[in-house]
């Protein structure tokens, strides 16, 4: 009985080859090989996308500060009627341009990061067109160097 359970085992496995073999060389390969390889293809970017995701979550490339108080006054003195009557939520939605990561689509998936320095101008152009709208080359770096203490430079070096 002993013998005959292993050459049973030894018969399927045989089938087996034989039929992976066969499925292989036929032409249900090409269409059922490349499901199968889009398949694990979706599950790795799946993977790499969340790992990035939770890298970002992690450890930010910006940080906030604990408070904005000291900003938000900067800010009011900078441009007194855009800033002179923001709400909590205002600011809440002003610091989120500057500092809170975005979703990209990238096929089915959405990968998180940060918006550039070109696109948080343009966002902030886009939002409060007075004052940003008249700022130049070197209204900006007071902006950022001055007023929000982001230095630039350092984070493009990285």
């Amino acid at each position: 009985m002993k013998y005959i359970v292993n050459i049973a085992a030894i018969l399927i496995i045989v089938f087996l080859v034989f039929l992976l073999i066969h499925v292989k060389t036929s032409a249900l390969d090409n269409k059922f090989g490349l499901k199968i390889k889009n398949f694990f293809q979706q599950i790795f970017t799946f993977f790499k996308i969340q790992k990035q995701n939770i890298g970002i979550e992690i450890s930010p490339q910006k940080t906030r500060t604990l408070t904005f108080i000291e900003k938000e006054t900067y800010l009011r003195m900078f441009a007194p009627a855009t800033f002179g009557n923001f709400t909590d939520r205002d600011w809440q939605e002003f610091w989120s341009i500057i500092y809170e990561p975005i979703g990209d689509k990238q096929g089915k998936f959405t990968v998180k990061r940060y918006r550039t320095k070109d696109e948080i101008e343009a966002e902030l152009i886009n939002r409060y067109p007075n004052p940003f709208a008249f700022l130049r080359g070197e209204h900006w770096r007071m902006f950022w160097n001055d007023i929000l203490n982001i230095n630039w430079v350092e984070e493009e070096q990285e």
